[in-house]
């Protein structure tokens, strides 16, 4: 939400109102060289249980005749004789098959919330989401994944892909910087229609402040384990986590433009960071009880400092 003292005469909704009808970020987000070495060393975590219909370089159950390797199984007509395992089927006096893994790729799915919450704070949340939505497409087109990226909310924005290749990744971070934000939206029906458009499942990332109606238990339903993998990152402003202003404010909703006075008493503060607290408890139940990932990330956070070290602790990342 945005906040004014109410005998101030600027009227801050109205121009942040406007900055988020002119679309792009005024400061463009950036991949510093030290992150990029860091995404260059890191891979997104994802379950051998996957599917993947291409050949790739991750891991997999699926196997196929190869000299690398992996396990014997009996040979059956019609078996390529290169892949035969003379020496133990001279010791066993029956003919054996050499086993290798077959690697495969996975597709990396991205919802980015583009409501006009997201354009709240004196440092933008869609700063560091969008560098972190590049950071994840960076290293899904750098590791032979595919990617594809869906943008949510009431603005007309363009998905990305399915795109596979180090090549696009230039223009997936173009196509970030494109991105408008405002209005309201609705990661429910984003996810519903993502999963009825998607069958084979993958590995998908909501990156949100989730400041919206819904339950998370119904958006999670629709993306059920073992098929999908969901990460959600949860998006706050330390100003949203740990408010710092004191008096009597008009509140105005950054979405819907709805206004209420509030007194911002120290009393306030603190029922209002029990219920944060307890809205947080009950997000990260949810997750768990649906086999995702919950993980808040204050925006404020150094990117290759503070958010890519906790993202490789929750195990959501790790080296390559």
């Amino acid at each position: 939400m945005w906040y004014r003292r109410i005998s101030h005469l600027v009227n801050l909704a109205r121009e942040r109102r406007r900055q988020g009808e002119a679309g792009a970020p005024k400061v463009p987000f950036r991949l510093e060289l030290e992150t990029l070495r860091q995404l260059d060393r890191l891979q997104i975590v994802g379950h051998r249980s996957l599917r993947g219909d291409r050949i790739g370089i991750r891991q997999s159950n699926r196997s196929k005749p190869s000299t690398e390797f992996r396990e014997h199984r009996m040979y059956v007509p019609g078996d390529d004789i290169r892949f035969l395992d003379w020496r133990a089927s001279a010791r066993h006096e029956q003919i054996f098959i050499r086993q290798g893994e077959m690697p495969k790729d996975v597709i990396v799915y991205l919802l980015v919330d583009c409501s006009a919450s997201m354009n709240w704070g004196n440092q933008p949340k869609r700063e560091l989401q969008l560098a972190l939505a590049a950071s994840l497409g960076y290293m899904a087109l750098n590791n032979g994944d595919r990617l594809y990226m869906a943008p949510y909310g009431d603005r007309r924005n363009v998905e990305f892909g399915p795109a596979s290749g180090r090549g696009y990744i230039s223009g997936f971070i173009r196509h970030l910087s494109l991105l408008r934000y405002g209005g309201q939206s609705d990661l429910e029906s984003a996810v519903r229609t993502l999963a009825k458009r998607v069958s084979r499942g993958g590995i998908l990332f909501i990156l949100s402040d989730l400041l919206e109606k819904g339950d998370l238990s119904e958006v999670l339903s629709a993306v059920p384990a073992p098929k999908w993998r969901v990460n959600v990152f949860h998006l706050l402003h330390p100003a949203e986590i740990d408010p710092e202003i004191r008096g009597t404010f008009e509140l105005e909703d950054s979405e819907n433009s709805r206004k209420a006075n509030f007194d911002l008493t120290n009393e306030a503060i603190r029922r209002y960071k029990e219920r944060l607290d307890g809205w947080q408890n009950q997000l990260e139940r949810t997750a768990v009880d649906h086999h995702a990932s919950y993980t808040l990330i204050n925006t404020n956070w150094a990117l290759s400092k503070e958010v890519l070290p906790h993202l490789r602790e929750r195990q959501i990342l790790v080296r390559v």
